[in-house]
């Protein structure tokens, strides 16, 4: 672009340019900072896109934990919600441009292109929904839940809140400016693949125990419930279900786009070679 306006200053000018050299100098100057530039970032101090993206997808996890703070903790207020939820949504469109740029740095990129846009999507999706939910809350009170149901609710969140916090540990372990290949990144993907590795908690059965204490209060407790506040809550449900099924696809696209191919099929044969 530089080059293109130095050409511009000579060729567009009002009048005929007889002394080139401002121009010239322009040229010499932009193709003296490419240059410099290709040396820093390739010899000096390289970065590449797969770092980025771990980079980014780090911050968009540690976003969305911000929808499920902990008991007793003051949850977001509406405005908070929309903040956290915007800033979500906003980083998408950086996650997808630095997936194409990892495509086009191949294995040097350090990260799967593809696994990288799978997670972006449902790690937006999952973000929007939780956003849902504590904006739902914050918008209008709800009757007291009964403490079967509250208890449910809250194993349920836990889970969900372990689940991002494994996969946010996942991404700060693998964060690493080695360049790929060297020692410190695959001790950096080792790190993050015993992250992985760790046990999470039962979604489903969380799940499942919620349904059936909603479904088993729905004639009694619930009975009384303005249609407004018990049409949220079903809503809340129906988010809290959508966020367990994603959640397993989440971890398994950012597993994947972070820890080698070849270390994922070196895991798999010795976790095949143990059950055989």
């Amino acid at each position: 672009m530089q080059i293109v306006v130095a050409f511009a200053i000579v060729g567009l000018s009002a009048q005929p340019v007889t002394d080139i050299h401002l121009a010239l100098w322009r040229v010499y100057g932009t193709l003296l900072g490419m240059a410099a530039l290709f040396l820093a970032f390739r010899l000096v101090g390289p970065d590449y896109a797969g770092r980025q993206l771990v980079a980014r997808f780090a911050e968009v996890v540690r976003a969305t934990l911000a929808f499920l703070p902990s008991p007793g903790a003051v949850p977001l207020a509406r405005p908070r919600v929309a903040a956290v939820r915007h800033q979500v949504v906003a980083g998408l469109p950086d996650i997808l441009r630095l997936a194409d740029e990892a495509r086009a740095e191949g294995a040097a990129s350090g990260a799967d292109s593809e696994a990288a846009i799978a997670a972006g999507g449902r790690a937006v999706r999952i973000a929007y929904r939780l956003a849902a939910v504590s904006s739902g809350r914050a918008s209008a009170p709800r009757p007291p839940l009964p403490d079967s149901i509250r208890t449910a609710l809250e194993t349920v969140e836990t889970a969900i809140r372990e689940w991002l916090e494994i996969a946010l540990s996942m991404l700060e372990a693998r964060h690493t400016m080695s360049r790929p290949g060297s020692r410190g990144y695959r001790d950096a993907c080792a790190a993050a693949a015993a992250v992985a590795a760790r046990p999470r908690p039962d979604l489903s059965a969380a799940l499942g125990a919620l349904l059936r204490t909603v479904e088993a209060s729905r004639s009694t407790a619930l009975a009384d419930w303005p249609p407004a506040a018990h049409g949220s809550f079903v809503a809340e449900i129906e988010h809290l279900r959508r966020v367990v099924e994603l959640l397993p696809l989440l971890g398994e696209s950012l597993e994947q786009m972070i820890v080698p191919r070849e270390r994922s099929q070196d895991t798999d044969k010795l976790a095949n070679r143990g059950t055989g």
